[in-house]
């Protein structure tokens, strides 16, 4: 896992108009999807053969959009407004990765932790 679990999510049009997901997760091969009315969706680590399954370092790749993304957008605000975004820490990230989607009470994930406590050391490391 990556010493950052720093969270970016977006969404932009490809050039054939389906929409591409770009985040951190996805970076890390955790399938990752938007529903309409329902927000970010990913596929939930059930088990340490799960999280063991993640990709050990972030495609920069898979990021290249959001970054692109980020670079055209700052660059069209006027010099006196600032860009502000969402960066989730590792806990938080953590959290969405274990449970597939965020929740009130973070259950899954103090589940997890508790039932696997050493596999979730690595990815907790910031």
């Amino acid at each position: 896992m990556p010493p950052s679990l720093a969270f970016i999510a977006a969404v932009r049009e490809s050039t054939c108009g389906t929409k591409r997901t770009s985040s951190i997760p996805y970076a890390l091969g955790q399938r990752v999807s938007f529903e309409q009315a329902e927000g970010l969706r990913l596929e939930a680590i059930k088990d340490e053969s799960a999280l063991h399954g993640l990709r050990q370092e972030i495609d920069q790749a898979v990021l290249a959009p959001v970054y692109e993304t980020i670079d055209r957008v700052a660059k069209e605000l006027p010099g006196n407004v600032g860009l502000l975004g969402f960066c989730g820490a590792p806990w938080t990230l953590a959290t969405y990765m274990i449970a597939g989607m965020g929740t009130r009470d973070q259950l899954p994930s103090r589940e997890f932790t508790y039932r696997h406590p050493l596999a979730i050391r690595g990815p907790l490391r910031g």
